[in-house]
């Protein structure tokens, strides 16, 4: 039995032991986003693992050598999942997984355990399971599914990271590159676009040489963020000498986090719908960039849930005073700085897990028992 790599097969297969060797030094860098740094090596390692069994599947070599069908299943579902968990903790590093994130990470987890039961099989059963016409359809089918996935998701961090650009997050927008991102997030589901209509088209039809092109493009954007990624790593150099100045001065740190505190409880800053990160650093009389350094570090979170968590805890306040039950609900969340209904009563739910009328319902019947 014999194998054939062609040009195609080598390119694929060398950007594969990049992607490895790329993944090794993400995995190494000092990076305090261990989450950010977790997926985006996963990303990475995912798509090199599968380019690999592509290759080996196509080239013939696991006819020539079954002992190495040792890569379960397609990883199309894993680098979509993986690529929007990475795009989503890059920005918001300290934020809960929600209960449709959970789903997604259970989705994963699952294919990766299916396939890998196949792994304990004996070798020529795993090559007999991979030439099968069950193992075919299951591929076309769980290919087409990540694909459909990866466009929601690939566009969902597209998204992502345009809002919080125009939220005035300068943590991240500090990070040379951030606008690459963006683009090469475009860029994935565009070609995730085209990949689906093709495999539609032209898998039936068994001419697979019509994804090379697309295979290419595709393999040089995944690096591409990787690279971006990990460099990104360095460029926070800046950043990481803010916090060191920080931890130091611990009296400086102290003094700072009182007036952000003050200009809060006291004068109730949070009330201003406008408010932003720029307003409240010209406020208080410090840098901007350090006033984001010193919420992140100093109070463990990000500007703008600090704010919401003040304004959901005046509407909170509000709502049990017995004093503002003839009070509209919405009238009490402009007072305290919201400007959108829908904004809102998300930001309500996500503190309280109640929505607003849930919460003054229940503290109604609580007044009254």
């Amino acid at each position: 039995m014999t194998y054939s790599f062609n040009l195609f097969h080598q390119i694929v297969l060398l950007g594969a032991a990049h992607g490895i060797v790329l993944v090794l030094y993400i995995i190494t860098s000092k990076v305090r986003n261990k989450k950010a740094r977790f997926f985006l090596s996963l990303f990475v390692l995912a798509f090199s693992i599968d380019n690999v069994r592509q290759v080996f599947l196509e080239s013939g070599v696991y006819n020539s050598y079954p002992q190495l069908v040792l890569i379960p299943g397609t990883w199309v579902a894993t680098v979509s999942i993986s690529f929007f968990f990475y795009i989503y903790y890059l920005l918001n590093p300290a934020a809960k997984t929600k209960p449709w994130q959970l789903l997604l990470l259970a989705l994963l987890v699952l294919e990766r355990l299916f396939y890998t039961t196949v792994i304990f099989s004996p070798a020529q059963l795993r090559l007999a399971f991979y030439k099968s016409t069950s193992y075919y359809f299951l591929d076309l089918v769980e290919t087409s599914v990540g694909v459909i996935l990866a466009l929601s998701l690939t566009w969902g961090a597209f998204r992502l990271l345009g809002k919080n650009l125009r939220n005035d997050n300068l943590k991240i927008q500090s990070i040379k590159g951030i606008n690459y991102l963006r683009y090469l997030a475009l860029a994935l589901f565009f070609l995730s676009a085209v990949w689906l209509i093709t495999e539609v088209s032209f898998m039936s039809a068994g001419k697979l040489e019509v994804f090379y092109p697309l295979w290419i493009l595709m393999t040089i954007t995944v690096y591409w963020i990787g690279y971006l990624g990990y460099r990104n790593s360095d460029e926070l150099k800046g950043d990481l000498k803010l916090r060191a100045a920080i931890a130091l001065d611990r009296k400086t740190l102290s003094y700072h986090l009182k007036k952000i505190r003050s200009a809060l409880d006291h004068e109730k800053l949070y009330r201003k719908s406008e408010l932003n990160l720029s307003y409240f650093a010209k406020h208080i009389g410090i840098n901007q960039t350090y006033l984001s350094q010193l919420i992140n570090d100093g109070m463990g979170t990000n500007f703008i849930d600090l704010v919401n968590r003040y304004r959901v805890e005046e509407v909170k306040r509000k709502l049990l005073d017995p004093a503002n039950e003839h009070i509209k609900i919405i009238a009490l969340a402009y007072e305290s700085g919201f400007n959108s209904k829908s904004t809102f009563n998300k930001v309500f739910k996500d503190y309280t897990n109640l929505t607003p009328k849930g919460f003054r319902e229940t503290s109604m019947t609580k007044r009254k028992s």
